[in-house]
C-alpha cells in the first residue's frame, strides 16, 4: 500500500470527520475546512484506501440530483480509538507545518544575523500586487471588482517581513504601524 502524508489539509479533513456526529458528504467537508473539492476528494480516497474512512453512495437521492457520497471515520481513523491515527503507519510522512499568523516573529532571524544583511525597503508581495491593481483600476475604471481585490490583497499583508521583522513600506499601513 502506498504511504500517504498527514499534511495540514489531511488533518483538516480528519478533524472535520471527527467533529461530525453523523456521516457527511464531500460538500459538507469543503464548507467545514474551507478546502476545495479538488483537494478533499483525493484525500478522502487515500483515507478510504488506508481504512481510515468508510465511504458509500446515497441510496435514495431526490429526483434530478445525483447520489451523494457519504464519509465517516472508521475506528482505525479515530484518534481516540486508534494509536495508528495518532502515530501514522510506517512510511507515512508527517507535515505539521502551518504558516505563522501575520505579525508573528518566531521565524525572524536573530539580530546578529540581520546586522549582516543589507537594508532594503520591504514591500510585501500582497501589497505589491495591490499596487499593481491600483494601475489596473486606473486603466479599467469600469471594473467594479478591482478595488475589492486590491483591498483583499492589502488585508493579506503580513505587515512585517517574517524573516527580518522589517515593516512593510506600503502607504496603506501608515496608520497601522506601531
Amino acid at each position: 500500500m502506498t504511504p500517504f502524508r498527514l499534511t495540514t489539509s489531511t488533518r483538516l479533513v480528519l478533524a472535520a470527520l471527527q467533529e461530525a456526529d453523523r456521516p457527511v458528504w464531500g460538500f459538507d467537508i469543503c464548507r467545514k475546512t474551507g478546502l476545495k473539492s479538488g483537494t478533499i476528494y483525493p484525500i478522502l480516497a487515500r483515507l478510504h484506501g488506508h481504512g481510515w474512512v468508510d465511504a458509500w453512495a446515497e441510496t435514495d437521492p431526490p429526483p434530478g440530483r445525483p447520489p451523494r457520497r457519504f464519509y465517516q471515520l472508521t475506528d482505525r481513523g479515530r484518534p481516540d480509538h486508534s494509536t495508528e491515527a495518532r502515530h501514522p503507519p510506517q512510511g507515512a510522512a508527517v507535515n505539521d507545518w502551518a504558516p505563522p499568523p501575520p505579525g508573528d516573529t518566531r521565524e525572524q532571524l536573530p539580530d546578529q544575523v540581520l546586522a549582516l544583511l543589507p537594508e532594503r525597503p520591504y514591500l510585501s508581495t500582497a501589497c505589491e500586487t495591490a499596487q499593481a491593481l491600483e494601475d489596473a483600476i486606473a486603466a479599467h475604471p469600469g471594473r467594479d471588482d478591482l478595488p475589492e481585490w486590491r483591498d483583499r490583497m492589502h488585508a493579506r499583508c503580513r505587515i512585517n517581513h517574517k524573516f527580518t521583522g522589517q515593516l512593510c513600506t506600503c502607504r496603506c499601513h501608515e496608520g497601522a504601524r506601531p
